[in-house]
């Protein structure tokens, strides 16, 4: 049986050299675009990020305590000269990556004071999709990565998807069953349907859910007003609610 046939394989997105491109980023580029963050806090930074930054920063600091020892350069006792400037120099973008590297797995960035804790979010995997930091630092677009933008939207383009209810990964928009979980959306979605019809009765009952509502402020304070307004309608649409107009500015 081949994938098209079999309703639980995965959907399949053709992008040209898309993926090629994402694994031949090679470790410098990720060491390079963590210096050119150097300040940076916010955001996201997904683990090749972090741990090449860790690992060049390591050899570095070795090469340079070995140049220190050889030339006999010492500023303080048997503290070295090179190796003082360059924990100075990496002192910054070390702790700005591992802030965006503990903001990936959606922790607050204080979290790094905690060792063992901050360890294991660092070796951790990103949430999946948008989080309260910003959004997939995999697919995320910037002037330092060599990803082809216009293949990433070709490919989403291809097939619309949705969240699955059970697991919450993507699936076709069509797919009564999903492609990773197995469990049966339709039959599901229908239920859900009719408990929100019943829950929200009017408009007015949507609005003043605080969980849907807080939601969305979050985004519209992160990006904007658009998004806020396309986040709201696509939730009430969600939960049956068809098509809604919404003025923000009656929204407090």
């Amino acid at each position: 049986m081949t994938n098209d046939e079999n309703p639980y394989a995965p959907p399949k997105y053709e992008a040209t050299g898309l993926v090629d491109k994402l694994k031949n980023k090679n470790p410098w580029q990720y060491f390079i675009g963590a210096f050119k963050k150097y300040a940076v806090f916010q955001g996201r930074a997904r683990r090749a990020e972090y741990w090449w930054f860790r690992l060049f920063n390591i050899i570095f600091a070795f090469s340079f305590s070995f140049l220190d020892i050889v030339f006999k350069i010492n500023i303080i006792g048997s503290r070295g000269v090179l190796n003082t400037l360059w924990s100075l120099v990496t002192l910054i973008p070390s702790w700005s990556v591992t802030v965006r590297r503990i903001h990936d797995c959606d922790k607050s960035g204080w979290s790094m004071f905690v060792p063992i804790y901050s360890f294991i979010l660092c070796c951790t995997e990103g949430t999946y999709g948008n989080n309260y930091y910003g959004p997939d630092s995999k697919w995320e677009h910037s002037q330092d990565t060599d990803i082809n933008q216009n293949a990433l939207s070709s490919a989403m383009q291809k097939k619309e998807t949705k969240n699955c209810l059970f697991c919450s990964l993507s699936v076709e928009v069509s797919a009564n069953f999903c492609s990773h979980c197995g469990k049966n959306i339709f039959e599901y979605e229908n239920e859900q349907k009719k408990k929100n019809q019943e829950k929200y009765k009017n408009l007015e009952d949507f609005f003043n859910d605080e969980s849907i509502m807080k939601e969305a402020k979050d985004l519209r304070r992160i990006y904007g007003k658009s998004v806020f307004i396309s986040h709201l309608k696509n939730k009430a649409k969600e939960l049956g609610l068809g098509e809604i107009e919404i003025n923000e500015n009656d929204i407090e």
